[in-house]
């Protein structure tokens, strides 16, 4: 799913929702029989029905609430690409209520604070604990935190903001983000657990696959993306670390993508790139087909993930902002691309970029009016710049419905966001 959107084909991404939005009776079953709540559960695995029954000791998967979370955020990533307010039909906005209600039922409210009990972080056990159950994952809590933005966005789309105070109250009760004793961003926000950098997955970086979490922006999140860089670098030097050659290493393609998207929205060029490089060596064949560990089990993990990790490097997005090439590594010195598709209802007809500056041709969706912001979107790079072009106003960017070319000059070579 993650090259769906951001790649130029938003309209496959439908097929989530086509799928999803078949079951919700099983979502409320799952809610009612797994923790005695109302609202939606949704299963993580899912085929011809919707219940939440693939149960293991090992991978509790049917303790796992993120889901429901998950594809509001596609689904709202779709609408804010596209402009289409009509994916948000009574069967989408019932889930929407439907993770909401759950939250608000299956969370333990104490001195204030709401718990998520018990908590799975897919796929990992804490270091020394006797299994994978735990409390507080911060998968979790970062899922429901970008929900309640989801939510808002389809809410606008919908024309019905009844949801928005009830989404606000539940993210201010949620626990806060916490950095580990080893300086990582915590996988467990509670203390209890011991991090266990060792495993493939990157869960606890949800917060900057997407939309980048508000609590990891501006001052107040230097901190945190200072934890989230370090979570990178340790997982990247564990897998070079790691004794067992390809062949039959357990690393997994999609946890390469994880930590590729996370170090495209910090900025960290370096790392995006050597997942880029191992994703395309050790989890692509020759026939073009992908595998999930390097070299074997076929899987389409990387199919969807590379692409969407590349178009992150060079293309960023919020609903308001664009950022042009925010992780351009050193070995692309220059390159074109075109179609790609950003928040906001932009499409990027084509982004030129050589070691002087880059230029954009970019047009807003007639049907994405509604989501333009008033003065257009700000505008920003991975390095520093003076933008020409009539269509740029102290430093955003006015998109019109007809393509309009912008240029960017570089002024320095240190990596800025701004």
């Amino acid at each position: 799913m993650a090259g769906l959107i951001p790649t130029g084909t938003p309209e496959l991404a439908r097929s989530l929702l086509t799928l999803a939005l078949e079951h919700l009776d099983d979502y409320r079953d799952n809610a009612r029989l797994v923790y005695g709540a109302e609202g939606m559960l949704l299963p993580a695995r899912m085929s011809t029905h919707g219940r939440a029954n693939h149960v293991s000791a090992d991978y509790p998967h049917v303790f796992w609430t993120g889901c429901g979370g998950w594809v509001l955020r596609l689904a709202a990533d779709l609408v804010s690409t596209t402009g289409d307010r009509t994916v948000v039909d009574d069967a989408l906005w019932s889930l929407v209520e439907g993770v909401l209600r759950f939250a608000e039922t299956a969370t333990v409210l104490v001195d204030g604070r709401r718990h998520l009990v018990p908590g799975y972080s897919p796929e990992n056990t804490p270091a020394g604990a006797a299994g994978p159950l735990t409390v507080d994952t911060t998968m979790e809590v970062a899922i429901l935190r970008d929900a309640a933005r989801a939510a808002r966005l389809l809410g606008a789309a919908r024309g019905d903001r009844s949801l928005d105070d009830r989404w606000a109250t539940l993210v201010a009760t949620l626990p806060e983000y916490r950095v580990a004793d080893d300086g990582t961003l915590a996988e467990w926000i509670s203390g209890a657990w011991a991090e266990n950098v060792a495993h493939r997955h990157a869960s606890q970086l949800y917060p900057l696959w997407y939309e980048a979490d508000p609590a990891f922006e501006g001052l107040a999140g230097v901190r945190l993306r200072a934890a989230a860089q370090a979570t990178v670098h340790s997982k990247i030097a564990w897998r070079r670390g790691d004794p067992s050659p390809p062949p039959g290493r357990m690393e997994m393609a999609f946890g390469l993508v994880q930590l590729g998207l996370a170090a495209a929205a910090l900025g960290d060029a370096d790392a995006a790139l050597t997942c880029v490089t191992w994703l395309a060596v050790d989890h692509w064949r020759p026939t073009l087909t992908t595998t999930h560990d390097a070299g074997v089990i076929f899987n389409v993990d990387a199919s969807g993930g590379l692409p969407a990790l590349v178009a992150a490097m060079l293309l960023g997005s919020t609903s308001d902002s664009l950022t042009v090439l925010p992780a351009l590594p050193h070995a692309w010195p220059s390159g074109c691309v075109t179609g790609l598709r950003a928040r906001g209802g932009l499409v990027m007809d084509r982004l030129a970029w050589d070691a002087h500056g880059c230029s954009l041709t970019v047009r807003r969706l007639p049907e994405a009016a509604w989501l333009a912001p008033q003065g257009g979107v700000q505008l920003r790079a991975g390095r520093p710049f003076v933008a020409s072009g009539q269509a740029v106003r102290d430093d955003r960017l006015l998109v019109p419905v007809h393509a309009s070319t912008v240029r960017l000059d570089w002024t320095g070579p240190t990596a800025d966001r701004t």
